[in-house]
């Protein structure tokens, strides 16, 4: 009650909401081996830790990505990450997967650890035919160190390998335990591979230079790939994650093939985009590949500290050919956000009729002249079903064909996820436009 001239009023409640309770800092329960010298702990995110601070012990990441991902990531979940009950905790956890010889090092946080299917983890063998060998080598890459080659013809589609991770860390690392440094927190993930495993990877190529993390570290930050592990309440985390034969893969700008995880299976599959010859080198991507040159490479030499020297980086070409080059990909990279689609074009009678048609096929001259291979599939379909629409039989069966063989290959890089069974379902409308072209459901509506 407030005190007045007129008497006693009540008091309004306010609408801020009470404080907050101080917040337990998740931490690694591993023993020290060269602890640093002892401080007195804090059990709590006091005022005097700066974000700066928390950012040097916490993050896997670069410093222009630490900067970012604090503010969008590591301070709106503090409330949810650091809590007092103790669901987010990281813990160092061994996965071990069915043939008991072979585990995965890890650092997940509760909620992940809980999703994970019981252990061991039966990891689907590849169907390899027994009178083939391996589909790829490892061998000296030039300016590249190693590398993975074909040592035979691959189609496009065709499974190059698939296989577990051997170390998975989150993408944002929580702080480790008092008077551990992070250095020890990695070797201590290497100390636990089976000694084999460790050699490998071990091996594996380390840009970071000493002043910035320990060689440990550095390998991981070098090699991981993005993956996402599912969370308790429906969704997911990203991780980093270090394969045996993957993580040996060198970029290219235009590359040959691509991989996909799955989470389910908890396995990645490493396939290829097009057609690989014989003692072709087998790249992947390590950044966006619908950004412009400038920013690709800016990218590259941040992150991994080199410059790139793939076809498409450094094929000689005019300034025109640069900026028609670096206008594709932007396009590309904005294409369905700003795209008519079929629906409206279809009612849309004062839209000229072959205005999808043309975008389309155009979308198609990009990825064709930029060596991409992602979409294709898609971009045929839509042809596709514009020339059913107008009831043009021959090009409708042409496209539809093409688009069938683009689903196939979509559906053999997918094979055994969920995107297999929609690739294959797409795989059959099309043969069956091929076969029947007023199958088509909106054949010859628009006319």
């Amino acid at each position: 009650m407030i005190a007045t001239q007129q008497g006693l009023l009540p008091v309004k409640p306010s609408s801020r909401p009470p404080p907050r309770p101080p917040r337990s800092i998740a931490r690694v329960p591993v023993p020290p081996l060269v602890p640093k010298s002892p401080g007195t702990p804090s059990k709590t995110i006091s005022d005097h830790v700066t974000p700066r601070a928390l950012l040097d012990n916490i993050c896997l990441a670069d410093e222009g990505f630490m900067q970012w991902s604090a503010l969008r990531y590591i301070a709106p979940s503090m409330p949810d990450t650091y809590d007092c009950i103790g669901k987010h905790d990281t813990l160092i956890h061994e996965i071990y997967y069915a043939d008991l010889r072979t585990k995965c090092v890890s650092i997940l946080t509760r909620d992940v650890l809980d999703c994970l299917a019981g252990e061991p983890i039966a990891i689907p063998n590849p169907d390899i035919p027994e009178d083939l060998s391996l589909p790829f080598k490892i061998a000296p890459s030039p300016g590249k160190g190693l590398g993975l080659f074909a040592t035979r013809f691959l189609e496009a589609g065709q499974l190059v390998v698939a296989e577990p991770p051997l170390i998975i860390v989150p993408l944002v690392l929580p702080m480790t335990s008092p008077g551990l440094s992070k250095a020890h927190t990695f070797r201590t993930l290497f100390a636990r591979l089976e000694d084999p495993h460790r050699r490998l990877l071990l091996s594996l190529s380390n840009c970071k230079p000493a002043s910035l993390c320990s060689r440990e570290e550095g390998i991981i930050r070098t090699n991981g790939l993005s993956i996402e592990l599912h969370a308790t309440e429906g969704y997911t985390v990203a991780h980093n994650g270090v394969f045996l034969i993957t993580s040996r893969a060198n970029h290219s700008c235009s590359p040959n093939a691509a991989y996909i995880w799955d989470a389910d299976a908890f396995t990645l599959t490493l396939s290829a985009l097009r057609p690989i010859p014989v003692d072709e080198e087998i790249t992947i991507a390590y950044t966006s590949l619908t950004a412009p040159l400038a920013s690709r490479l800016f990218t590259l030499r941040a992150a991994y500290h080199f410059a790139c020297a793939c076809e498409s980086c450094v094929r000689p070409r005019t300034d025109r050919a640069l900026l028609q080059s670096d206008q594709n990909r932007i396009e590309l990279d904005r294409w369905w956000a700003r795209r008519t689609t079929f629906e409206r074009w279809l009612k849309d009678r004062s839209m000229p009729y072959l205005a999808l048609i043309i975008a389309h096929v155009r979308a198609l001259e990009m990825l064709e002249q930029e060596g991409l291979h992602d979409g294709r599939a898609r971009h045929c379909d839509m042809v596709a079903r514009c020339f059913g629409a107008l009831g043009e039989t021959n090009k409708f069966v042409e496209w539809a064909a093409r688009a069938a063989k683009e689903w196939t290959v979509v559906a053999r890089r997918y094979s055994g996820a969920v995107q297999e069974e929609i690739a294959l379902e797409k795989v059959g409308m099309c043969k069956k436009w091929v076969r029947e072209p007023d199958s088509f459901e909106f054949w010859a509506t628009r006319l």
